[in-house]
């Protein structure tokens, strides 16, 4: 039997998940979640971005890998892999679908599935619970009243606001401190090693281990700093990419995120081309050199620390 390989997006807001019913074909009127085939020399994250943007008109992140589903049709099978995605764009336009709804748990069985896309449902049902106990907490938001800039250097920008918090207490000298997004890349080459970097770094005053990391440039989406990031640093380069989460250095005080991405397969491809302040070397880890790394603390990098915790977590040894 013929197979079938595709990508589906799995698109989260808060509490609901985005659903599209089919418009063609032996399936129409059922429901699914939008994607569609891997064409040649794509991953599946660039597959499901161009579908996304081709059925949709809508630019969206992937995420994490949710599951890869398997399920005969009477006249092929079909290998499906589903990401969890976020919007990155407001406005959506059919092109494809008949109709689009967004589904909250509650409401997950309202329509007729795809038989495929049926079996995702628990799993989405405990996803989006999850979500319901946690709202955005707009009402616990400051109000900036003032903000002065104190300094303003291509590495350092601060100011100081005067904020007023939501019971009307007011604080006239908060310092933020304003950085451009940053990425790191757990990297993994085909035959499982890490790839590590090891450099000093003045403020902590030690030398420390890494994964490849930097500043997304201007222009460039999170994924095309990280691909960069990766291949300027290491030489390495190509492999499937995910992303694993984004997370703040210090949410108090810093306005930026670190997204966090997986590259799996990677291989080298070019040499190292380092800036002018930039002094590191690369080294491959095995995974339980890895684990003994963090075991031993050894990871001072909370920012890199983070993404290889949830990557063990999510990953657990066979």
């Amino acid at each position: 039997m013929k197979t079938i390989e595709v990508v589906a997006a799995v698109i989260v807001r808060g509490a609901e998940v985005f659903a599209t019913q089919r418009g063609y074909g032996g399936f129409k009127g059922w429901w699914e979640f939008p994607g569609g085939k891997i064409e040649a020399g794509e991953c599946p994250q660039e597959a499901l971005m161009r579908e996304i943007h081709e059925e949709l008109d809508a630019e969206i992140e992937v995420g994490r890998l949710l599951d890869t589903v398997e399920w005969d049709y009477p006249e092929f099978h079909l290998r499906m892999h589903c990401f969890l995605c976020k919007l990155e764009s407001e406005a959506i336009h059919l092109k494809e679908h008949e109709e689009a709804r967004w589904l909250t748990a509650g409401n997950l069985g309202s329509v007729k599935w795809l038989p495929a896309d049926k079996g995702l449902i628990p799993q989405i049902q405990n996803i989006l619970n999850t979500m319901k106990k946690t709202d955005n907490g707009e009402d616990m938001k400051w109000k900036i009243l003032q903000s002065e800039y104190i300094i303003r250097r291509p590495w350092l920008t601060a100011r100081r606001d005067t904020v007023e918090l939501p019971d009307g207490r007011v604080n006239d000298e908060y310092y933020i401190l304003e950085y451009p997004d940053w990425v790191n890349v757990i990297a993994i080459t085909k035959d499982g090693q890490f790839v590590m970097e090891r450099q000093y770094r003045p403020g902590a005053d030690r030398v420390c281990w890494e994964i490849p990391c930097g500043v997304i440039e201007e222009g460039e989406t999170p994924l095309e700093g990280a691909m960069r990031e990766l291949l300027e640093e290491t030489g390495y380069g190509n492999g499937e990419w995910s992303r694993l989460m984004s997370i703040s250095a210090n949410p108090g005080a810093m306005t930026n995120f670190t997204h966090c991405y997986l590259a799996t397969g990677v291989e080298k491809i070019a040499e190292p081309h380092l800036d002018a302040n930039e002094d590191l070397q690369v080294t491959l880890f095995s995974r339980e050199e890895l684990e003994e790394l963090m075991a031993n603390d050894e990871m001072y990098h909370a920012q890199m620390a983070a993404p290889i915790y949830k990557y063990l977590l999510l990953n657990p040894k066979q």
